[in-house]
């Protein structure tokens, strides 16, 4: 839902537990996943680093391939969101080949989003739009329901690229209606892009025509809206 601060007091709680039992996995993911509650958080950017150096290194000496792509990822996002496009395509790229090694396609659709926001910032729009497409595909085949909302969404910046505005403002839409309904946010790593991509709509269409768009998305079931995201638009 969003609450960073309550989200890493539970995993610091865990981490302490996970430490005191001497377990190198989950030691190694609670750090992790405290790490990534300092996404956006520039004074602590060092400290998350460091945290996940050690998770890395635990991960490694316990031969933790899937516990190795979550910690990867997390360093991704934390780069990423400190403006290191270099460091989390690095992160990225050995997060998905760890989980690839064990067979995690959950994981696998998170990072494939994460290599298609990189690819937006490069302005690499089809590449975007391929792995935001290769992403939404793999959670809804999983059954994400909760994901392949927030996945929708994240498409919108590729469309707007391609020139698809009113496209990228229903999808939008879509995503935020399905996630009211589910009681979620979305996570901290991908608000920032998110409203930058909204702003960006709002400066090509209008507040007004972007509101009527959003609402017809919004009007969608996320089942359509996957099928309207993943279909080839009609010239």
């Amino acid at each position: 839902q969003g609450n960073l601060d309550a989200t890493r007091h539970h995993w610091s709680q865990a981490l302490e537990a996970f430490r005191e039992i001497g377990h190198p996995r989950y030691t190694a993911l609670s750090l992790a996943f405290v790490a990534g509650t300092y996404i956006g958080r520039p004074a602590d950017y060092g400290r998350a680093q460091e945290m996940c150096n050690e998770a890395i290194d635990l991960a490694r000496e316990a031969a933790e391939e899937q516990a190795l792509a979550h910690i990867f990822n997390a360093r991704g996002e934390l780069a990423r969101l400190h403006g290191d496009d270099d460091l989390a395509a690095r992160a990225y790229q050995a997060a998905l080949e760890a989980t690839r090694a064990g067979g995690d396609r959950g994981s696998e659709s998170a990072i494939l989003a994460n290599l298609a926001y990189l690819a937006r910032h490069r302005g690499a729009y089809e590449e975007a739009q391929s792995l935001g497409r290769q992403s939404l595909g793999l959670c809804w085949a999983l059954g994400l329901r909760m994901i392949a909302a927030w996945r929708v969404s994240e498409l919108a910046g590729a469309e707007l690229g391609l020139g698809a505005p009113e496209r990228a403002a229903r999808l939008v839409g879509t995503s935020d209606a399905a996630l009211e309904n589910m009681g979620a946010a979305r996570g901290a790593g991908d608000r920032s892009e998110h409203d930058d991509v909204l702003h960006q709509m709002e400066q090509v269409l209008g507040a007004d025509r972007l509101a009527e768009l959003r609402a017809e998305g919004a009007a969608m079931t996320l089942e359509e809206c996957v099928r309207y995201a993943l279909a080839e638009p009609v010239n």
